[in-house]
């Protein structure tokens, strides 16, 4: 720690702010807000004081000091989970699966408004209703809405640019706003019908949906008074799966924490109007800190981006900055918000439950470590590696007839994913496809950078045969690297197809269709340098699921890179030839219109009103995609 950084701390104000610590290569190393800059600084440099695992790892590496003065301590509070959620500090409590979580999203400033599932949430002004740790619940609530509530589920371009009414509009889901002139207020009406049900409001919605239903049948309307009442029907269903029922119908937001030496789970139980609506629980990256500072850090970035905040949330332990945190909260919902700890009663009854899923879900995450343990020990002997391989880098290779050839990396760390660290990689240089050669490519290119930032794995695993492998040991040699050991995984083959008799090859021709059919296919191989014979395991062993678990996922990467790579190369080679239309044009053109053909055949008042892009330019793109023909 440098003497400049203890006088750059003596400077600090006595105000309310945000420090933030970097290391000597500008990198983001910690994010901290404090209600007295000087004070809250000062005590990482006293011993003791600081009751915190991850102290002495964050000052040995911090080199420079930075803060932000603002004028509350709530500022303070916003403006640090602004900061950590851009840059993402090393030594901040990370939330990380937050991104697996799907969201509902309905934006409702827009003039006819859709429910749509999403991941990204964003300050956009539209409401967010989760998250749903099942996609399948989140689908399954997406197919009732648009059942009953009959609001749009076509593409914004689709949308626009539609002119008959689709199969939705005929079954009856949907009031097809795209070709018919819809009441607004009507479809309005709809959407706040919609929020009131996701937001779990239900006594509300059924109490209104009763009278316009009552007002549709006395009026003799019996076909709208009965749709009115599949409504209701479908509402009341939704609330009799609900397991939990409360005595008194307020809405709470539950978290319970479970602690071990490697993890730490967080169990969140969503109870609205009295009921439980959902639960999951959340791993976080924790790096050794008190509970209140992961209970604070969780909090933040748990209800950042929420509207829907409940009027008290439960927590195991107070926190330092509760009066804040509830007045922050209660700007965000518009109403008053109340943090509590309870000692007794029904919503300590609530806090012990979301403890025991929180207890049972780190349980199975140390069972599922300690498994990927026991296959990298297994690994180890069975491959006779003479290091424990920590971090293994899997590589594949994908093309389509030479076309768009990507090379994909992917890194398990102590037999788990760790996504942030994949790459993909642009094949340079080759005239015709060759996979050997691409596959030399990528390796010299991830073992050189490798050797720059001194990270490199103790195992790659190669999917392919012998000829990958070769390829894989020519890069580790030509770059002279020692310690890095290497084996290949080759697909099983198909070996005899039988058909209720032994001795029933695969190429004959003549069979019977109804006769029962195996086949038998040879077991996995996974080779190894300067040996002939391949390592055969078990077709259930635990090491065998953890190289295919490896395998299949470079396969996955790569094809989703591939993928991503044909679609620009396709779209490159048609748009980026037609004057006056750049990068951002093509965007836009390609958001108004479903597709090119759309945008080639749209008549001039279409395009009129497509005023993103000037006219003229728009005809000149027209009549050069004509011309094409």
């Amino acid at each position: 720690m440098p003497h400049e950084l203890f006088l750059d701390a003596q400077k600090l104000p006595h105000t309310p702010g945000v420090y933030i610590f970097k290391n000597k290569k500008d990198e983001y190393l910690y994010i901290g807000k404090a209600k007295d800059l000087h004070k809250r600084v000062q005590s990482y440099f006293k011993k003791d004081q600081d009751a915190r695992y991850l102290k002495p790892f964050l000052m040995r590496q911090a080199c420079v000091l930075e803060y932000v003065i603002t004028h509350t301590e709530k500022e303070a509070l916003i403006l640090e989970n602004t900061l950590i959620k851009e840059h993402q500090p090393k030594y901040n409590i990370e939330l990380k699966d937050d991104k697996n979580f799907l969201h509902l999203k309905l934006h409702p400033h827009t003039t006819y408004p859709k429910l749509e599932i999403t991941r990204r949430i964003q300050n956009d002004g539209a409401y967010y209703f989760g998250p749903y740790h099942s996609a399948h619940k989140a689908r399954e609530t997406l197919k009732l809405v648009n059942r009953h509530f009959r609001l749009r589920s076509c593409r914004d371009a689709i949308f626009r640019n539609r002119q008959r009414a689709c199969l939705q509009y005929e079954i009856k889901r949907c009031l097809g706003p795209c070709v018919f002139d819809i009441d607004k207020t009507i479809y309005q009406q709809n959407v706040l019908d919609v929020v009131r049900f996701l937001q779990n409001k239900n006594d509300t919605l059924i109490q209104q949906l009763n009278a316009r239903m009552q007002a549709y049948a006395n009026n003799e309307d019996f076909e709208q008074a009965a749709r009115i009442r599949d409504q209701i029907c479908a509402i009341k269903d939704s609330l009799d799966k609900q397991r939990v029922q409360l005595k008194e119908h307020i809405d709470y937001d539950v978290f319970a924490m479970a602690q071990s030496h490697t993890h730490t789970q967080i169990c969140v139980l969503i109870i609205r109007q009295g009921q439980m609506v959902r639960n999951h629980t959340l791993l976080v990256q924790t790096h050794e800190s008190t509970n209140s500072e992961i209970l604070e850090a969780f909090l933040s970035q748990y209800y950042e981006p929420k509207t829907d905040i409940p009027n008290e949330i439960l927590l195991q332990e107070t926190l330092s900055d509760i009066n804040t945190r509830e007045q922050w909260l209660s700007e965000k919902s518009q109403h008053r918000v109340c943090i509590t700890v309870p000692q007794k009663g029904e919503k300590k009854q609530l806090l012990d439950m979301a403890y025991k899923n929180a207890i049972q879900q780190l349980n199975a995450s140390e069972q599922a470590d300690a498994m990927a343990l026991d296959a990298l020990d297994g690994l180890q002997k069975s491959l006779r590696l003479s290091q424990f391989p920590e971090r293994i880098e899997c590589f594949d290779i994908s093309h389509h007839q030479g076309q768009s050839t990507i090379g994909s990396q992917v890194v398990f760390i102590l037999g788990q994913k760790s996504p942030k660290e994949y790459r993909s990689y642009q094949i340079q240089d080759l005239d015709e496809p060759d996979d050997f050669r691409s596959l030399y490519q990528v390796l010299t290119r991830r073992l050189k950078r490798g050797i720059e930032e001194g990270e490199l794995p103790q195992l790659l695993l190669i999917d392919g045969g012998i000829g990958q492998l070769n390829a894989a040991m020519r890069a580790i040699a030509d770059l002279n690297i020692e310690g890095v050991e290497l084996c290949a995984i080759a697909k099983s083959r198909v070996l005899e197809k039988q058909q209720g008799y032994q001795g029933q090859q695969l190429n004959d021709t003549a069979h019977d269709s109804t006769e029962d059919t195996s086949i038998k296919r040879s077991p996995e191989r996974i080779f190894l340098p300067h040996q002939k014979n391949p390592v055969i395991f078990s077709v259930h062993s635990k090491e065998l699921r953890l190289l295919t678990a490896l395998r299949d996922e470079a396969h996955r990467f790569a094809i989703t890179k591939h993928r991503q790579k044909s679609k620009k190369r396709m779209i490159h080679s048609v748009l980026d030839n037609i004057p006056g239309i750049g990068k951002k044009r093509k965007v836009e053109i390609l958001k108004h219109f479903s597709s090119l053909s759309q945008f080639e055949q749209a008549s001039e008042q279409e395009l009129i009103n497509f005023k993103k892009i000037p006219l003229p330019v728009l005809k000149k793109a027209q009549e050069y995609l004509k011309s094409q023909h």
